[in-house]
């Protein structure tokens, strides 16, 4: 059946007002709150009635009651005799000193932790201390540190930090108190009076080392030792410190092993290979019928889709999640794999926290020079060799007829005018000479291209107590563009609100707003492919006008005496003829409440709403060239014989509205059940619950002309004269038309729905054997209806075991922490909205394409009704381990990866009406490890070394593939013809070269088959005949990172790598006809490869070069030669494979004698720069991450190395 989605366009945008309305009163709740939190939370009550109990017994009781933990020595509690107590509704400190006093033994309280200590029976003991000092220790990155040892040095008194870090200790003033823990450098004060609360962060990173980690789902937190999923969690210092962009995943290139970030490939972002190749024939990714390629992102239990969104300042916590068992909670969108991210939360101390980070990035202009092209003078040398004008005379060039031809640039005009006889030969090489002598070069730098920026400035506050806690935070960004007068600005508030009435329920909302503001000024492109002669000013400053990139000089002068109308163009002039602005609200709401049912139970509800519009704004005024252009190219007569007739307005600019909506929503429910028994000999823990999500996507898009910025008004078109076609315009002087086939109004409309249920179990014996699973079911609108595709859920089983922990391993000092890991289950892949359902999918179209003046529907995708996702089968064989007393720790991983049910174009019955159908077609196989190592190398006291190195290794293959169309031919390989690049039975993003035989005596390629015949015929190569040379997405990939720390000054420096991939090296394209000219839109296009200045020119050359000689005329050199032999031959393929030094931070924090006296905590200096190649695989200059490795075309480096200062201030 058909659905048709009909809306009634909206001008009036009522989107904005709603969500600045709801900014303003987030600010306001904001700073309301932050007035409370300094308040202490509500006083515990404990009511308890046991008569001779054990110690331990009482603590468990006042737990259930409290939900305060305990930490304590069991062989001291042990020892003490049982206890009886009679309280009603007293309060905790009460009960604990009854508990507790006649014990010898003494606690603490801080952050909902009780410390039980022994009295210690010494001298120290009667001595009347004057002060009482209370504190927290953290890592360096503000992660706090349990059991972390702080030492009255002076009245030899030691007590441990609690699960929060969080500390209380006795002295007298004058004291020295030491901070240590294992493989950290020990940190010291001095005790005084008046003494703040102490937050020490103690230097080093071999936290982790030691650590407990804790991952999460997205669904829920987990340990890492009860869980048998292939989780990783990056170097959040390392994260925090990069300001080379404010991409968070960006951000995380190296830190992850099996997580590839390759940019120079369409898709950027990989964890463990490519699960989907999700295009058509000829299409590319996510288009008509495609899969999602990426990672799915999640942001405090929500999918997002816009991960820019994301202030790296508010991430408190990020987990990849990578095999079965850690992804398939997520269902038909974890294929490829799982990025989540929790945002940071409120305090409970009490104390209002204030933190400002900011740094500017100087990223430079781009690298032009980079592109291997001709100077002027061989760029004139090579103009004057492939001048023919029998082959383009002067007649052709300036006919009437041949007007969609380029006009002539001025050292083709010096040619044609000697060539005809208007100058002499000397006069010509003159000309010619004083052309070849000059450089535009610093011009087109200088003019086209300014410094770029990034900037960041984000004040943060934190605090709260036991009911209420909020954390929030306001930040600027800025990004001035390489492009004059471009800019990007982002505003963005965010506000987390974290209540807890009572101990049996908890609520959070979570308020994010980004405001997102850009500007782009319509100056055209350029670059040294431009003519390298051609200034763009001269020597007075004017701007000179280049006409002639259009037409000639002679028929521009023509088309303007008829019309009436300026026909000039100045390239410069053009930034001042409009502009393009967009404007960006996004809101993003997310709220959750759990209430305890019982013990161990709750009833979690997880509720999330992202909501935004992007509204833009396009301009180009009457005086711009375009708008000019298009009012010459719909007129008819002419001015001289008064019957000149405009279709398009005169006065007045094009304008251009667009608006593009998002709404998404999800709705989610779940018990989730925690329980230990038998002094935590057994474990368990599950969830099961529902959800469901819906995504709306409604684009709009409405050009006006005639457009009056100052009035607001426009011009109507006769587009029913427009769409047939205008016949004998002023460019068209013969029986064709000038049709016109822009779509003025457009509306696209994309409803996707999930409905879920899932669960998920986990049980531990004796803290040493684990087993866990999953299941998850989805349904949605884009599969198909029918049971088969619907009713396939995804699961996981997986097994850990602790061996380290089994006693016959206790002998083995060296060895801390073994873990041992096995996982097998399914994950899956949906397709990308509104390419491929259940339905077909029409969209309405308008144009004489279809039908002249009407609209039409169109089925861009039929109906399937047996459609279904992607499954991946991943098994994970993995080990954690640590030893040499916390030195060394890291993971290893070994993970098999089938995908069944690939996406694409399906053949069909022809008896159907349709030859393709989007459906599921093939098998991709992934298999490799990863390996992660953390190493203390040297710790002092006044010096440390600590070494981050993760590897990964990728291989993949296309099983089978039942596509429409196949390979024929050679040339049909290399222009991926077949399917997007993948063949079956090859490596994905698969690479083939014609094997390369060298020139022939007439300099023209050849190459050699797989009979071993040597060949220059055209097109004769079979598929059997290419040579397969690789991949050019990286096999082996990770980073090393090196961390120096002496006193307050850390230098880090951070390398990141990708090996084993192949890529296409730019050579001169070329080799035939005999103009070389600009592309007139944009100053690029004219200037060629330098291998042209080594081509074959005389017989006996191809001993000295493979470079293809010239051939003016391109019938004769289509008709003997094929040049593809060259520019796509295997010599020509080489390494991609690079190591380069992402990033170097200084970093200097400010003793604490300089901050008592600025009243701050801590300030933090940084010094960075970044994108340093240390090492290429190629010998041609190229950088990978800016080349097209398919194609072989070499891009614009965006630029080379960047320098950046930033400073952290803690108030």
């Amino acid at each position: 059946m058909y659905e048709f989605y009909l809306m009634k366009p909206d001008r009036q945008d009522r989107l904005i007002p709603k969500l600045w309305l709801i900014m303003r009163l987030t600010t306001i709740l904001i700073f309301a709150a932050l007035i409370q939190v300094s308040a202490a939370g509500l006083a515990q009550n404990v009511t308890l009635k046991q008569q001779r109990v054990p110690l331990e017994k009482i603590f468990r009781e006042i737990h259930r009651q409290t939900g305060y933990d305990f930490l304590y020595n069991r062989d001291i509690i042990t020892k003490k005799q049982a206890v009886s107590i009679f309280a009603d509704h007293e309060p905790l400190q009460t009960v604990l000193t009854s508990c507790l006093s006649k014990l010898s033994l003494e606690f603490s309280i801080e952050d909902k932790m009780v410390v039980i200590r022994e009295k210690v029976a010494n001298g120290n003991d009667n001595l009347a201390f004057d002060l009482t000092i209370s504190g927290k220790v953290t890592d360096s990155t503000g992660k706090a540190l349990p059991n972390a040892s702080v030492r009255n040095v002076t009245q030899k008194k030691t007590v441990v930090t609690t699960e929060n870090g969080s500390f209380t200790i006795s002295a007298n003033s004058g004291d020295r108190i030491e901070v240590s823990f294992v493989g950290f450098i020990t940190a010291s004060f001095i005790a005084k009076e008046n003494l703040p609360y102490q937050l020490i962060k103690l230097s080093g990173t071999s936290d982790k080392l030691a650590e407990v980690q804790v991952f999460s789902t997205g669904y829920q937190t987990l340990p890492k030792e009860r869980s048998a999923g292939s989780f990783a969690k990056p170097d959040m210092e390392i994260l925090n410190n990069r300001t080379g962009t404010m991409n968070i995943i960006q951000r995380l290139d190296g830190l992850i092993p099996g997580l590839t970030i390759n940019n120079a490939n369409t898709d950027k972002i990989q964890i463990r290979g490519l699960t989907s190749i999700g295009v058509l024939s000829g299409g590319t990714s996510g288009v008509y019928g495609g899969t999602e390629r990426s990672p799915l992102i999640v942001v405090d239990g929500i999918a997002i889709s816009n991960i820019e969104s994301v202030n790296p300042n508010d991430v408190a916590d990020i987990t990849v999640l990578k095999d079965a068992t850690a992804a398939s909670i997520w269902g038909s969108r974890a294929a490829n794999g799982v990025i989540v991210i929790t945002t940071k939360q409120g305090g409970r101390s009490g104390k209002l926290k204030i933190e400002y980070d900011g740094f500017i990035n100087f990223l430079g202009k781009p690298d032009l020079d980079n592109m291997p092209l001709l100077n002027s003078q061989q760029f004139i040398q090579a103009a004057k060799d492939i001048f023919d004008p029998s082959l383009t005379s002067w007649q052709t060039v300036s006919n009437p007829a041949f007007s969609g031809n380029p006009g002539v640039p001025p050292h083709e005009q010096i040619l044609f005018d000697w060539k005809r006889n208007l100058i002499s030969t000397p006069v010509k090489d003159a000309k010619m000479d004083s052309l070849a002598g000059i450089s535009n070069h610093n011009q087109i730098r200088d003019l086209f291209y300014q410094n770029q920026l990034l900037t960041n400035h984000t004040l943060s506050v934190r605090g709260g107590g036991e009911k209420y806690s909020i954390y929030g935070s306001f930040a600027y960004t800025g990004t001035q563009d390489s492009k004059p007068g471009s800019y990007i600005n982002t505003f963005k508030i965010n506000a987390r609100q974290d209540y807890r009435p009572s101990r049996f329920l908890s609520m959070y909302l979570i308020t994010d707003i980004t405001n997102t503001r850009s500007k782009a000024t319509p100056l055209p492109n350029a670059n040294y492919t431009f003519l390298p002669y051609q200034l763009i000013r001269d020597a007075q400053g004017n701007n000179i006008h280049m006409p002639w990139l259009f037409r000639t000089d002679s028929l521009r002068k023509v088309y303007e005496t008829r019309s009436g109308i300026s026909l000039d163009y100045s390239p410069l002039d053009e930034a001042g003829y409009g502009y393009t602005l967009t404007d960006n609200l996004l809101t993003r709401l997310t709220g959750g409440v759990s209430l305890n049912l019982l013990a161990g139970l709750k009833l979690e509800g997880t509720y999330g709403l992202v909501k935004g519009g992007d509204n833009s704004r396009n301009y180009r005024g009457q005086e711009a060239y375009d708008s000019r252009n298009e009012v010459v190219s719909f007129a008819t007569g002419s001015v001289a014989n008064n019957n000149i007739r405009y279709f398009m307005p005169q006065k007045g600019g094009r304008y251009t509205t667009g608006n593009n909506m998002q709404e998404n929503w999800t709705i989610r429910h779940q018990l989730a059940y925690n329980k230990n028994w038998k002094d935590s000999e057994h474990q368990f823990s599950a969830i099961a619950g529902t959800e469901m999500q819906k995504a709306l996507a409604r684009n709009t898009s409405i050009t006006q002309r005639g457009f009056n910025p100052q009035l607001g008004t426009s011009q109507s078109l006769d587009y029913d004269t427009l769409a047939k076609g205008v016949v004998n315009t002023i460019m068209l002087l013969n029986s064709s038309r000038s049709t016109y086939n822009t779509n003025d109004f457009s509306f696209t409309q994309v409803e996707t729905r999930f409905r879920s249920f899932y669960a998920n179990a986990a049980y531990t014996f004796r803290e040493k054997y684990t087993v866990n699973g999953s299941w998850r079911q989805d349904e949605s609108n884009l599969f198909g209806i029918e049971k088969s595709a619907q009713n396939k859920p995804v699961w996981s089983v997986g097994a850990s075991w602790s061996l380290s922990r089994e006693r016959f391993m206790e002998n083995l000092n060296w060895l801390e922490r073994l873990n041992l890991r096995a996982t097998y289950g399914i994950t899956g892949n949906a397709p990308t909205p509104g390419t491929a359902a259940s339905k077909d999918i029409i969209f309405a179209g308008a144009g004489s394409a279809i039908f002249p003046g009407s609209t039409a529907y169109i089925i861009s995708s039929y109906a399937n009704r047996s459609l279904t996702w992607e499954s991946t089968k991943v098994i994970n064989l993995g080990m954690d381990f640590t030893v040499l007393n916390n030195r060394i720790s890291g993971s290893l991983d070994f993970y098999h990866k089938k995908t069944e049910n690939l996406l694409g174009n399906l053949p069909s019955n022809g008896f159907t009406g349709v030859t393709t159908i989007v459906g599921n077609l093939g098998d991709l196989t992934n298999k490799g490890f990863e390996l992660s190592l953390t190493t203390a190398n040297v710790i002092s006291r006044d010096f440390s070394w600590h070494t981050l190195w993760n590897i990964a290794y990728n291989s993949n293959k296309v099983n089978r593939l039942s596509t429409a169309l196949t390979a024929t031919t050679g040339n049909s390989v290399i222009n991926n013809n077949a399917y997007g690049g993948f063949y079956q039975g090859y490596a994905a993003y698969a690479l083939f070269a014609y094997n390369y035989a060298g020139l022939d005596n007439m300099g023209d390629p050849q190459i050699r088959l797989a009979d071993n015949t040597v060949t220059k015929a055209l097109n004769i190569a079979k598929p059997e005949d290419m040579v397969f040379m690789g991949t050019y997405q990286p096999k082996w990939s990770g980073g090393f990172s090196n961390t120096f720390r002496y006193k307050s000054l850390s230098l880090s420096a951070n390398m990141i790598y990708n090996l084993g991939h192949v890529m296409r090296r730019d050579v001169n394209r070329t080799y035939t006809l005999n103009r070389l000219y600009s592309d007139g839109t944009s100053l690029t296009g004219a200037n060629i490869h330098s291998d042209f200045a080594s081509r074959w020119q005389k017989p006996n050359d191809e001993a000295f070069t493979d470079i293809p000689g010239w051939v003016s005329n391109a019938t004769m050199s289509g008709s003997r030669r094929f040049v593809n032999y060259y520019l796509y031959a295997n010599t020509n393929v080489i390494s991609a494979s690079y190591i380069k030094l992402r990033d170097v931070t200084l970093a200097y924090k400010l003793p604490q004698m300089l901050l008592r006296r600025i009243k701050t905590e801590g300030i933090t200096l940084r010094l960075q720069t970044g994108n340093i190649m240390l090492w290429k695989a190629n010998k041609f200059n190229i950088d990978p991450e800016f080349q097209n490795a398919l194609l072989g075309i070499r891009g614009q480096v965006a630029n080379q190395q960047t320098f950046s200062v930033g400073v952290h201030v803690d108030f």
